[in-house]
């Protein structure tokens, strides 16, 4: 006699696990502004275990600042500041440390609208991650980082779209499929006066990464 067993597993506790791992390389970014003294917080996610951050540029002070990445460990760094990516609009930190977390790419390419995706977050105050799901929308080919009716070849065209929760919390972070693998990066532009998310797609963030590997 074979015994069966009716297991029920809640969807939010499969996201938490999911994002768990993911999650260890998601940092917290403070930029210090050396002009007025101001400040600001947002999202970034380690790419290589010897201190190379991405984040998205609005998350960011790009001028001026100082920057401290604080890890999901609890440690804090001094990081420098690499640039930014015209391109992608994405910005790039480096921190002087070794075996730090990362996380597995997917191929962006084989994203299709219906698959359930997990943006994850640390930017508020209370130093706790946040996460959000949602099934991708669409992979909207025409959108063009330039912010402008006429795309422009000097700027990333092609991004992915959803409908998270609290989107203004992810901007910076990773977002993650259903293996813990990353599918891009919260973007966010400002067009005509309303706030636009995106998802940076994770083979652009690649693109990107090595280049600056290069030093190119």
């Amino acid at each position: 006699i074979n015994k069966t067993e009716q297991l029920e597993i809640k969807e939010d506790e499969a996201v938490s696990k999911i994002a768990a791992q993911p999650a260890n390389a998601l940092v917290k970014i403070v930029s210090l502004s050396s002009k007025n003294n101001s400040s600001k917080a947002g999202n970034g996610l380690i790419l290589t275990s010897d201190g190379l951050v991405v984040t998205y540029r609005s998350a960011i002070l790009e001028a001026d600042a100082a920057y401290k990445v604080l890890s999901y460990s609890g440690n804090v760094f001094d990081a420098e500041f690499f640039g930014t990516d015209e391109f992608s609009n994405l910005a790039f930190l480096k921190v002087k440390t070794s075996n730090l977390p990362v996380v597995a790419f997917a191929n962006s390419d084989e994203s299709k609208p219906g698959k359930k995706l997990i943006a994850i977050g640390n930017s508020r105050g209370n130093f706790q991650n946040r996460i959000s799901s949602a099934a991708m929308n669409d992979y909207d080919k025409s959108f063009n980082l330039s912010g402008k009716t006429v795309s422009s070849s000097e700027k990333l065209e092609g991004v992915i779209e959803t409908d998270f929760f609290g989107q203004e919390d992810f901007v910076g972070g990773p977002v993650v499929n259903y293996n813990g693998e990353l599918i891009g990066l919260t973007g966010m532009l400002t067009i005509n006066n309303k706030e636009k998310y995106f998802i940076v797609p994770s083979n652009e963030v690649r693109k990107s990464m090595e280049l600056v590997m290069k030093n190119e």
